[in-house]
This record gives structure tokens, C-alpha cells and sequence, in this order.
């Protein structure tokens, strides 16, 4: 008799939620992992100039950038 197999995934998402200065961020992506031209380019005006805010209703609270 063969007894079924199973398999597990573990997944350590405990770093999901860290954050890092996007200035750290797009030198390491440069200096350690070679990331530049039109990918760095893109990924710095995708997390550049945002602002976040919370809007209950009509009212809004006041914008503050995002920067990690």
C-alpha cells in the first residue's frame, strides 16, 4: 500500500511589511544587484513624488509623502 505524498510550502513573509528609504532603495538596486538604465528609471518615477491621505466621507486628512 503507497501512502499519499505531500508537499508543504513555507513562505517568511515577515519582511513583507519592512520598509526602506527609496533613496537606499535605488542605490542598492544599482550597487548590488547592477539594476539601472530604463528599469531604475522606471522604478524610481513609480515610487517618487507619491503622497498617501485618508478620506472618510466628504473629509479628507492633509497629504504626506511616501517615502519608504
Amino acid at each position: 500500500m503507497q501512502l499519499p505524498t505531500s508537499n508543504a510550502v513555507g513562505l517568511d513573509i515577515s519582511a513583507a511589511f519592512d520598509t526602506i528609504n527609496h533613496d537606499v532603495l535605488f542605490d542598492r538596486l544599482w550597487s548590488q544587484f547592477g539594476i539601472n538604465g530604463a528599469a531604475l528609471s522606471w522604478l524610481r518615477s513609480h515610487l517618487t513624488d507619491k503622497v498617501q491621505f485618508i478620506k472618510l466621507g466628504e473629509q479628507s486628512s492633509e497629504t504626506t509623502p511616501i517615502v519608504s
